[in-house]
């Protein structure tokens, strides 16, 4: 009896077994390849990231591409900044946030220390931002239709007079859900073209890190977070306590290099393809 349900079993199972292509195998190696732990996750001016700049400068010349680099070569070396957190002490009352762990920062929104009365506004419509001047604003990250963008709720903070503000990485956003802890923190841009700062001290809190924030049970963030991540209405309260943070900021110059090339011959695809 076993093998005879055995054998349905494994032709179902060939039946559903996906279509394999040369063209699908070799994307697949290069996603391997390139997500391997020895690329370190590739970060900018990382050893990791110049051994992945090298594969792909393999590959390109695999193709039977040209270099298109600097001097010839595969590499356009490209100047850059890095401002990133070395340290943070962040506390509420004293009760500690592990940086990194419970709460994150945008290394160019911040600068001295602070020392603030925290507030919760739910999803931080520009409505709910009463009484906020001078205040940490908690605010739920919410990607849902007809609730603030990321935009709309820093200008809506800026004109409400927040002095800060703390956004839950929402966990009902399952397309990307938030991932902690956060590997570091910090900001990089071409060498010459500083980005605009953030108008006020932006923070990421992992919403497990929410009943230390506000003060409350656990059980009391928890029901804030679940409705937050259904886009159910929530309320609008001040919390006790006051939130402090103080951090140790590096600035630092570095390169790193995209991997550029030509093709030999236009691909002719399209009417608009051209060789270089």
């Amino acid at each position: 009896m076993k093998a005879l349900l055995l054998m349905p079993l494994a032709l179902v199972a060939a039946a559903a077994a996906p279509v394999r292509d040369a063209d699908t195998d070799a994307w697949w190696g290069t996603t391997i390849a390139l997500s391997n732990d020895a690329m370190e996750g590739r970060d900018i001016g990382s050893p990791g990231y110049d051994r992945a700049a090298a594969y792909v400068a393999r590959r390109f010349a695999a193709a039977g591409l040209r270099p298109a680099g600097d001097d010839g070569g595969w590499l356009q070396h490209i100047p850059l900044e890095e401002l990133a957190v070395r340290d943070a002490a962040i506390a509420v009352n004293g009760r500690r946030l592990d940086f990194l762990q419970d709460i994150n920062v945008a290394p160019d929104s911040v600068s001295g220390p602070l020392d603030l009365p925290i507030a919760y506004r739910g999803y931080c419509a520009p409505d709910r931002l009463d009484h906020v001047r001078g205040k940490l604003v908690i605010c739920h990250g919410s990607r849902r239709p007809g609730m603030p963008s990321a935009a709309e709720r820093t200008a809506a903070l800026v004109r409400g007079g927040g002095a800060a503000v703390a956004v839950i990485a929402d966990p009902g956003f399952t397309v990307e859900p938030p991932r902690w802890p956060f590997a570091y923190a910090r900001s990089v841009w071409i060498a010459g073209e500083p980005p605009s700062r953030p108008p006020l001290p932006s923070f990421t809190l992992n919403a497990d890190a929410l009943a230390t924030l506000l003060g409350s049970s656990r059980r009391e963030a928890a029901a804030l977070i679940q409705a937050g991540s259904a886009g159910q209405p929530v309320p609008s309260f001040d919390a006790p306590g006051r939130f402090t943070a103080r951090f140790t900021l590096a600035r630092r110059s570095l390169r790193s290099a995209n991997v550029l090339a030509c093709c030999r011959a236009p691909i002719r695809r399209s009417r608009t393809s051209r060789s270089c």
